[in-house]
């Protein structure tokens, strides 16, 4: 008798672990489907995750490998506000994205990196709340603005006079990205509403510079870039490492340009 119940036992126990792993299947299965359902459009991302993907043009002119000493670079972003989404391809009207640009150059010496604002002058516009964020031995010096919004389009510019010789890296991304999870900016874009939203997925802002970033031309020393910048970025030169050799997304999304200053 005893060893009947101690069979009998032993079978509920593997019963109990059943059902509850068919119970955590189904939930997963349902959270899927419920995804699905909020989302009607077919993901185009090879991951195949339901996730919005907004692109932000940011324009470099003039756009060119080679600049003289002197010569001054626009970074703009003018863009309407029918924001395109690369996940679904297709275009969503956000009025009322609470963008704040960030913009930080690079320059490369030999075995480092400084920070290419110190080295060449700025021209901001006080339209876009614009300012300088000051460089630490982990992050670079940084120009900060926020794009306006009006007449169904984003407005966003600043200049930087050429002043120094050298190989520039430069990256742009919304702070959006780089934000803690905890924060309220990040949870007031996390929860941003327009039409066609798909609710109770996540949302990923993509820096996207229009025409060539010119990474291949410089493709040596981005790597020598990458490699320096670990001390920088820590886990994130992973993303860029993998980005050189497959499809590029990461490198991409922050607006990343390559370009080099000469006499």
């Amino acid at each position: 008798m005893s060893m009947m119940c101690l069979i009998n036992s032993k079978t509920m126990k593997n019963l109990i672990f059943i059902l509850l792993g068919l119970l955590l299947l189904s939930s997963c299965l349902k959270n899927t489907e419920d995804a699905f359902a909020a989302c009607p459009w077919e993901p185009t991302f090879v991951y195949q995750e339901h996730r919005h993907h907004m692109y932000f043009p940011l324009t470099l002119s003039p756009q060119q490998t080679t600049y003289q000493v002197g010569d001054t670079l626009r970074v703009s972003m003018i863009f309407s506000d029918s924001i395109y989404d690369g996940n679904y391809d297709r275009k969503f009207k956000i009025p009322n994205y609470p963008m704040r640009m960030a913009t930080t150059l690079f320059k490369l010496e030999a075995d480092t990196i400084k920070w290419g604002f110190d080295s060449n002058s700025l021209l901001l516009d006080s339209t876009f709340q614009s300012r300088i964020l000051p460089g630490s031995d982990r992050i670079g010096t940084a120009v900060y603005g926020i794009p306006v919004h009006e007449n169904d389009s984003y407005n966003y510019f600043f200049d930087i006079i050429l002043t120094t010789p050298g190989t520039y890296v430069m990256q742009s991304r919304d702070d959006y990205m780089v934000a803690s999870g905890r924060s309220e900016f990040y949870k007031e874009v996390l929860n941003i509403d327009f039409e066609g939203r798909c609710q109770g997925i996540g949302f990923s802002v993509h820096i996207r510079v229009q025409g060539d970033n010119q990474v291949w031309e410089f493709l040596d020393e981005f790597k020598a870039f990458n490699e320096l910048s670990n001390n920088i970025w820590g886990s994130q030169v992973d993303s860029l490492n993998q980005a050189i050799g497959t499809n590029g997304r990461w490198l991409e999304a922050w607006g990343t340009y390559c370009f080099e200053v000469v006499e």
